[in-house]
């Protein structure tokens, strides 16, 4: 089974609210074979296991439980993007709910969310991907917070939501119960955000039936381009993974997907990418692997991950990370 690949967007988010917080996440960013010139990557692309990796670290060097909160309510809407766009010009709390539904994997989520509707209102279960079990405050807590912060924004301050967490209540609870009242809640069998039927129904004063077509015509077409762009450079994704010890050529790849070579090196040009980067990212992500979750020698990854020596692997990790091979292992004797 291949490794889950998420968007960078809540580790980016983070190293950014955590520097404005005075926190230096760059251990953390380090602990997970990250750096701050690697984030800046358009195309880049984590392991769930590096995202979990990084909110443990950065949690840990805040010295905050609660850092999830913290990140979720230092969003501003322009953090939403395209999408938080569209959710304030809809006619409707509800809609503006569905709106983020539907496009919400435009948003670097790291959860699965089912959506609950009964007669007293609408929720939103919440459960992060099973990688990321370790950071489960943190993620449920995040999400909740920065969509309430996006729906006050809506409709004012005063708005009452409540929040059900499926894990103990903090030692400090005065951040939790600031976002959210009265209504926060610990220990519960599932984490759901809960907005009531009167909340939904409220008219939104954002609202901008033209703003909103225009946002989800962008957004149908971000979700459009990355289906069929990411579909396409995740075949060649699980393509390279599948034969990394011995790299196909392009050509052969090309021949697999019943593609000329041309239009393989078209359409990933089309998606900011190349072949070349795409066996780069897999070699990335498979040394990364084997680095922190295996005993297994340098010469034993250099070969698993195509190279041609323990040496090419040093280089590259120096490359990929900013660290030597040892270091990344051993993050804690930097």
């Amino acid at each position: 089974m291949s490794a889950r690949i998420v968007d960078p967007d809540i580790v980016r988010l983070t190293d950014q609210v955590g520097a404005a917080h005075g926190f230096d996440l760059g251990p953390a960013l380090a602990g997970a074979g990250l750096s701050h010139p690697l984030l800046a990557l358009p195309d880049l692309r984590l392991t769930a296991a590096q995202a979990c990796a990084f909110l443990a670290g950065a949690r840990d060097i805040s010295g905050r439980a609660d850092l999830g909160l913290i990140v979720g309510a230092g969003q501003t809407v322009t953090s939403w993007g395209v999408l938080g766009l569209a959710m304030l010009s809809a006619s409707s709390l509800e809609l503006a709910v569905r709106t983020g539904m539907t496009y919400r994997a435009l948003a670097g989520a790291l959860t699965d969310i089912e959506t609950r509707v009964g007669a007293s209102g609408l929720s939103l279960v919440v459960r992060p991907y099973p990688e990321l079990a370790p950071v489960e405050r943190f993620v449920v807590e995040e999400l909740f917070a920065s969509v309430v912060g996006l729906l006050r924004v809506a409709l004012g301050p005063a708005i009452a939501v409540r929040a059900e967490f499926a894990f103990a209540a903090p030692q400090d609870p005065a951040l939790a119960r600031e976002l959210f009242g009265d209504g926060v809640r610990h220990d519960r069998e599932v984490s759901s955000l809960i907005l009531s039927r009167r909340l939904l129904d409220r008219p939104l004063p954002t609202t901008d039936p033209l703003c909103h077509r225009r946002m989800t015509e962008l957004l149908d077409a971000q979700l459009a381009a990355r289906r069929g762009v990411h579909g396409l450079v995740g075949q060649v994704e699980d393509h390279v993974r599948g034969r990394l010890a011995m790299v196909p050529t392009m050509a052969r790849t090309a021949a697999v997907l019943h593609l000329s070579e041309r239009t393989l090196r078209r359409r990933l040009a089309e998606a900011g990418t190349t072949f070349q980067g795409i066996v780069d990212a897999v070699r990335r992500e498979r040394a990364y692997v084997m680095l922190i979750n295996s005993d297994a020698s340098l010469p034993a990854i250099a070969r698993a991950c195509g190279l041609g020596d323990e040496r090419s692997l040093r280089r590259a990790v120096q490359r990929w990370f900013g660290r030597s091979a040892s270091a990344l292992r051993t993050p804690d004797a930097v």
